[in-house]
């Protein structure tokens, strides 16, 4: 980050309202417009496209092994920050790198089962916080599990939910690798680029705004596939992706690490306080 940029970014700080969580989305949205780093590969539209090359390759590869088709039915979307993001990222929509597939529902008569099983079914309950929750799971046979078999989530992968709280982004841990997933969520299968900063680019304003913007309006809103399919993103050089991932883990941390700090002042503030109101009303004479 240039001298220019910190100022830049120190000014916009001081004016957001909202606490900590407001400031992690506003430090995640300047990563995205190229603002934390500076980029230092001498031919980087070279090696952005290079990436993008290897990603494609990757996904086309993915589609040969599992005998897929190319979806056709994509709803796209573009960024708002293209013109503002460093002109060495190349931009592209999430069909051209990745399948995006949903999950399946328990066939008809089937129930999971608090007791553990074979398998493990995760529910859109347990998608929160960019991560799987390791608590309160439901599991299935091997039975009904090989009769959905086709719809199990990679610890490679990313998920996305589509119904609920709708596209929310998160990583899946290695312990739910080949699990079975929700209907109400979708899988993300990629290769060639950093999955932390796909996790990012995904959770962004900017790619949020484009993933709402023509949320299916039911009796419970849903968000498609082929709008998913259909977000633009950014992609930097890969190296560089590293560089971004690791500066905004390090903010998202300094971030956590400022809150923790000032809630236990708080809490110390009103421990005192309690403290206080006790020795005063223990110490008042009696009226009687």
């Amino acid at each position: 980050m240039t001298p220019v940029q910190f100022e830049e970014v120190f000014e916009k700080v001081k004016q957001i309202d909202g606490g900590f969580e407001a400031i992690k989305k506003f430090v995640l949205d300047l990563a995205f417009q190229g603002k934390l780093i500076t980029s230092t590969a001498k031919t980087p539209s070279d090696t952005a496209r290079q990436t993008v090359l290897r990603a494609k390759k990757a996904k086309s590869n993915e589609e040969s092994l599992r005998n897929l088709r190319p979806k056709r039915d994509v709803e796209y979307s573009y960024s708002l920050i293209k013109s503002t993001a460093p002109d060495h990222w190349s931009w592209i929509h999430l069909n051209e790198i990745a399948l995006v597939q949903g999950g399946k529902r328990l066939p008809v008569g089937e129930t999971f089962s608090d007791e553990d099983k074979d398998h493990i079914y995760i529910r859109i309950t347990d998608l929160k916080n960019g991560t799987i929750i390791d608590s309160n799971l439901k599991f299935i046979s091997s039975r009904v599990h090989k009769s959905i078999s086709k719809y199990t989530i990679s610890s490679d992968d990313l998920y996305i939910t589509i119904a609920g709280t709708i596209a929310s982004v998160g990583i899946v841990p290695k312990k739910f690798d080949g699990q079975n997933l929700t209907e109400n969520a979708a899988k993300i299968v990629f290769k060639g680029i950093s999955k932390k900063f796909l996790f990012y680019a995904l959770k962004t304003t900017d790619a949020q705004n484009q993933l709402l913007a023509k949320v299916t309006q039911m009796a419970q809103p849903k968000l498609a596939l082929k709008r998913i399919s259909g977000v633009q993103i950014p992609i930097p050089p890969l190296e560089e992706q590293k560089r971004i991932v690791a500066k905004v883990d390090e903010l998202m941390a300094l971030c956590d690490e400022l809150e923790n700090a000032i809630q236990k002042t708080n809490q110390i503030k009103l421990t005192y306080l309690k403290s206080v109101t006790k020795h005063i009303r223990d110490g008042a004479p009696n009226k009687d």
